[in-house]
């Protein structure tokens, strides 16, 4: 949504080991030039990407729905040379994560992760070293950042009008209810089937707002409570 209310490039996920912002031409994007790269960096990671300030969107969600998301589409490669060998086998990678990784494996390190930040040695990806209020608190109180919840962005057009008026953007109220709908869940998933793209498809779950209160057990629910209050009460003091 972001990249489409300025109509810039997406440059990919800042923090990926191929994805090195160019600044040669810094000091020349104009509002049609600019790139939106996506990240799980935190603020001090990200300013050592760039010679000069940038606008910064922080985008949080209820850390339950973000262990359940995580389960769904992310790996710890906790045994990276079986991963190597077992991708070259038929149906290998397939057999690795219903035995290695295992939904419960999974649960666990990303509790960890929200909790305390990842003990494994090196991080898996090195972002989860740092605990989820640490993390969204690194942006609080900072220049040219603005912080809205993933929760309000889905079910509030006005959040994204925020979010244009923070980017200086010159679209439209018009512009951006056009943007919001066509980014909708239910949109995308018709445009996605339209174009054949399977990868984009798969990305985008039949889950519902809430869904870590439901399938998560009850001592995890407590714990990450704890923390998304304590943040949103950061929020509020800021």
């Amino acid at each position: 949504m972001v990249s489409n209310v300025m109509e810039y490039k997406v440059g990919g996920l800042l923090g990926n080991v191929n994805i090195i912002p160019d600044l040669s031409d810094e000091n020349k994007f104009s509002e049609k030039e600019g790139i939106c790269y996506k990240t799980h960096l935190d603020y001090q990671s990200i300013k050592k990407y760039f010679n000069k300030p940038c606008d910064i969107v922080l985008i949080y969600r209820d850390p339950l729905d973000v262990i359940v998301s995580s389960i769904n589409y992310w790996s710890f490669n906790r045994y990276p040379k079986m991963i190597s060998f077992l991708s070259k086998v038929p149906t290998g990678l397939r057999w690795y994560y219903k035995f290695f990784e295992t939904e419960n494996y999974k649960k666990k390190q990303m509790v960890e992760v929200i909790s305390r930040g990842s003990k494994l040695s090196p991080p898996v990806p090195p972002w989860c070293e740092k605990n989820w209020f640490d993390y969204n608190h690194s942006f609080l109180k900072k220049r040219k950042v603005i912080i809205v919840s993933y929760e309000d962005l889905l079910n509030d057009k006005t959040v994204l009008w925020r979010i244009s008026q923070f980017l200086n953007s010159t679209k439209s109220e018009s512009d951006i209810d056009l943007i919001y709908n066509s980014n909708k869940a239910d949109a995308l998933r018709r445009k996605f089937k339209k174009e054949k793209d399977a990868i984009n498809l798969y990305h985008i779950r039949y889950a519902s707002e809430g869904e870590g209160k439901v399938i998560l057990d009850d001592e995890t629910i407590r714990i990450v409570k704890v923390i998304f209050k304590e943040w949103k009460r950061s929020i509020q003091e800021s």
